[in-house]
């Protein structure tokens, strides 16, 4: 009797127990409910606010609201992630893609460029001028202003602490980047100047010009090293090698040519095309060079022999600019035909 006393004794207190664990469990349950409402009812009013904020313009702090609307870590998460709030992140992101308008130039813009840091941004119009802006902020630094005519083309020295601009004056300009101040005014061209590159240290600069000629300048003192003649035609762009050792143009004569950099000396002549180039660039190894012409096509060649190594068939216009990715491997052609191609850069067949 006793033992069946206390059995009863132990089944009431188990029953007790599981009635406290199932309110406890429910409450908790309920709990947890109430605090994912009130979450999902935050994440919906900050997702709201995210919204007005981008709109107004201030696209950091909608992105900061958006992001206090969504879950922390996904794998443990902290508050129920509310579609509402990823919308807002997404809106919010892509209008802060467009962070400002850099205004104040007085014609078209006709050219523009980042500073090797990426923190400064230099544009040029056709009024003449060059403009040094904080590409964060968009505050106007420096106005570069002694060039008579637009100007054609920009470049950065590989420390961002020179820059060198190109006019259609026929003279180019190398400038602190710091300050503003001009350097040196390179003088020598017969016409328009449409391409402008330093060399890979920084010590040389390459011009080409309408007057179908390239000119290669001592980057301290701005003296003339070297003229680089044989095209018939305007020189459309000059470039370094890699290494600096060779230089490249691309000129309306329909051939691209490669010059000892040191001497001005031609190694080789890059024949075939039945148009105009626009453009020709080395390989990031330098051991291949991509020419875009007006026949329609791009062409990869052997840049020490100057062999012809494939034909890109695939346009129906204008080839205008042609690029290698950085590891060489692939090649990018943009054409007047309205698309853009993808390559093999060492077979030259379509990618896409």
């Amino acid at each position: 009797a006793a033992q069946r006393r206390m059995a009863r004794l132990l089944a009431g207190a188990i029953g007790v127990l599981a009635l406290l664990l199932a309110i406890t469990l429910g409450a908790a349950i309920e709990a947890a409910r109430q605090r994912d409402e009130a979450l999902i009812s935050q994440s919906k009013s900050l997702a709201l606010m995210a919204d007005q904020q981008s709109a107004e313009g201030d696209t950091e702090l909608a992105l900061l609201l958006a992001l206090e609307a969504l879950p922390k870590q996904l794998s443990r998460p902290d508050r129920p992630f509310e579609p509402l709030a990823g919308v807002a992140l997404a809106r919010g992101l892509h209008r802060h893609r467009l962070q400002t308008v850099l205004s104040g130039h007085a014609e078209e813009v006709t050219a523009g460029v980042f500073s090797p840091d990426a923190g400064r941004i230099a544009t040029g119009s056709a009024d003449g001028s060059v403009r040094l802006w904080d590409a964060l902020s968009g505050k106007l630094l420096k106005v570069l202003d002694q060039h008579e005519q637009r100007i054609t083309t920009i470049a950065f020295d590989p420390t961002g602490n020179r820059l060198v601009t190109a006019s259609k004056d026929a003279t180019a300009g190398l400038w602190d980047a710091n300050t503003g101040r001009l350097l040196q005014r390179l003088r020598g061209h017969g016409a328009e100047i449409v391409s402008v590159a330093f060399s890979p240290d920084g010590t040389r600069l390459v011009t080409a010009s309408r007057d179908h000629a390239a000119r290669l300048w001592n980057a301290a003192t701005g003296e003339e090293q070297a003229v680089l003649e044989g095209h018939a035609e305007d020189v459309m762009s000059a470039r370094f090698s890699p290494d600096g050792s060779r230089l490249l143009t691309a000129s309306w004569d329909n051939t691209a040519r490669v010059w000892d950099a040191a001497t001005g000396k031609q190694l080789a002549l890059l024949a075939g095309h039945e148009s105009s180039l626009w453009d020709a660039e080395f390989s990031p190894d330098g051991s291949r060079v991509a020419t875009a012409s007006g026949d329609a096509t791009a062409r990869l060649w052997d840049a020490e022999t100057g062999r012809l190594n494939a034909v890109l068939r695939s346009h129906v216009s204008i080839i205008v600019d042609v690029d290698f990715s950085p590891d060489g491997d692939r090649l990018a052609t943009a054409s007047w035909d309205g698309t853009a191609q993808l390559w093999d850069g060492r077979s030259g067949k379509p990618l896409a």
